[in-house]
């Protein structure tokens, strides 16, 4: 996916170009220390909505917010993951959040 990152592509297609069976599309909103963001799971054939939501966080739980997501889109998927798999999709790249917040930023 990240060939695709700073273009503006439609996400359907880019599953289709993938074979992939689902894409996980979403917007981020930021307003001072508040983060919206919201996902859709789409499944690639015909672009129905398998799963949708959407989080509302102050940013100092950007990591709780990410373990949200995570765990709400395996759910979606029906997915069984060992908990050293779960571990890593929760597991934050840094403890410190306002490097992470840098970081957001300078991508």
């Amino acid at each position: 996916m990240r060939r695709y990152e700073k273009q503006d592509v439609n996400p359907l297609e880019v599953a289709r170009q993938l074979q992939a069976d689902s894409v996980l599309a979403g917007t981020i909103q930021r307003a001072s220390d508040r983060i919206r963001v919201s996902m859709n799971l789409l499944r690639a054939q015909d672009g129905t909505s398998l799963w949708a939501e959407t989080f509302d966080r102050e940013m100092n739980n950007a990591f709780a917010l990410q373990d949200d997501i995570s765990l709400n889109v395996l759910k979606a998927l029906n997915l069984t993951v060992t908990s050293q798999e779960k571990n890593r999709l929760i597991t934050p790249p840094t403890k410190n959040a306002e490097a992470f917040d840098y970081y957001l930023r300078g991508k």
